[in-house]
């Protein structure tokens, strides 16, 4: 049998049954056939708050199982066959269920703290991901060892949903892959299912270890672990993007930052606005369609250092404000039409407020679109009006004086322009 680690701290001895492949008793690739025992010692039972029903076994034989067919793929894959792992499967419960004990092993061994309950969910409430807001969210998969949910990501399944979901594509989304796995009872995460980032090859085979990357995840974001933070700002910032694009996590000036910092060299290389997908805004389709504004990240925005670099944000919200606030075109991003005007028309306005407060950082006061529109567009400057400025504090008077301001700028032009044709007219009438 296969040999897995299970920890001293778990402290647990070995069995009249257990069996070894590996005789290197230093490396840490133990396995014991738990079946008929707890796979959680009393104190972790009691630091999780875990229920004797919510505990998994070791399943060993499975586990070999699994990393023989691995193997046996290795092999064809060195012999010029590709392996292709399923996208996804009917039904991968009892797969991830064989997954979990061995990874929640596994992160402890690796510096893992546990939670319990209640922490568990108040990191879930985070994410919107409380049990009430779940019931919301179609594409969750809710079993009762654990619940899953894609990421964002590409953002295909929202592609999916502008026109309904249907079971086979609900399917396709619910067993992904990709999907992060939220494990009850032993109240940690698993952002993937894909088998290879469970195993890896040591000393001439393969046992079972989760890849960096889960360990790291789950130490920043459950253990508030800043070592964690750096590593995967570092290795892989597309995971903490991610975190704010899937679950609108606007509340971390860390992972804020980073995501600002990814827009800002977006805008820097070509110009566009395009890095912007899916960060301030979202258009959420299933249940009923709606934009997430991600106000948080407009308020770390007006915390970044002032300079050069940071500067360029003052025309790309001004940029971005008239992108929303005009009729779309055949060469409109397509993501522009998700939103209704009114939803654009609201985006507009918040990025307005803090385009100015922005402005005032920099000192800066050259006219800008968003002033135009409110001074032409009608229809723009009424809508606020009826919202309340969306109660944003001081943004009325904000308004009212950038109106007066472009007023006075109008006059004075259109004044400079009528002394000139009466001068030509004139010098005309003299000739």
């Amino acid at each position: 049998m296969l040999l897995i680690p299970i920890l001293i701290l778990f402290g647990c001895k070995h069995n009249s049954n257990t069996k070894e492949n590996n005789s290197d008793n230093n490396d840490s690739t133990k396995v014991l056939n738990m079946e008929n025992k707890s796979s959680l010692p009393l104190a972790i039972q009691q630091q999780l708050g875990i229920s004797e029903d919510m505990i998994l076994p070791f399943d060993s034989i499975r586990m070999d199982s699994l990393i023989q067919d691995y193997k046996s793929a290795l092999a064809d894959e060195s012999e010029g066959d590709d392996y292709e792992e399923p996208e996804w499967f009917p039904n991968n419960e009892q797969y991830i269920k064989t997954l979990i004990p061995y990874a929640f092993n596994d992160l402890i061994k690796r510096g893992f703290v546990p939670l319990s309950a209640t922490q568990f969910q108040n990191k879930l409430k985070i994410l919107g991901l409380e049990m009430q807001e779940r019931k919301k969210i179609p594409i969750i998969n809710e079993t009762k060892h654990y619940f899953s949910m894609p990421p964002l990501d590409a953002g295909w399944y929202d592609e999916v949903a502008k026109d309904g979901i249907d079971k086979k594509e609900l399917n396709y989304i619910r067993y992904g892959v990709s999907n992060y796995i939220y494990v009850k009872g032993y109240n940690f995460i698993l952002p993937t299912t894909y088998i290879a980032d469970y195993l890896k090859e040591k000393k001439h085979n393969v046992v079972f270890s989760l890849n960096d990357e889960i360990v790291h995840l789950n130490k920043f974001f459950l253990n508030d672990d800043k070592a964690s933070f750096l590593w995967l700002k570092q290795n892989t910032p597309l995971l903490l993007i991610g975190l704010l694009k899937t679950y609108g996590y606007d509340t971390n000036e860390k992972i804020n930052n980073v995501v600002l910092a990814d827009i800002l060299n977006r805008y820097d290389q070509d110009g566009s606005v395009s890095g912007m997908f899916n960060t301030f805004i979202r258009k959420i389709f299933y249940n009923k369609p709606h934009m997430e504004l991600r106000e948080g990240l407009l308020k770390s925005l007006l915390r970044l250092p002032v300079n050069e670099k940071n500067s360029l944000w003052l025309a790309m919200l001004d940029n971005y404000i008239g992108f929303l606030i005009k009729d779309g075109t055949k060469d409109t991003y397509a993501w522009y039409f998700d939103f209704t005007k009114k939803e654009r028309y609201k985006a507009a306005a918040y990025f307005g407020y803090y385009l100015y407060k922005l402005r005032a950082k920099y000192k800066e006061t050259n006219p800008i679109f968003f002033g135009e529109e409110l001074y032409y567009n009608k229809n723009f400057y009424k809508y606020l009006y009826e919202q309340k400025y969306f109660n944003l504090p001081k943004f009325k008077e904000i308004c009212d004086s950038v109106y007066e301001e472009y007023d006075v700028d109008v006059k004075t032009y259109l004044n400079s322009i009528g002394n000139k044709k009466s001068k030509r007219n004139k010098n005309t009438y003299l000739i």
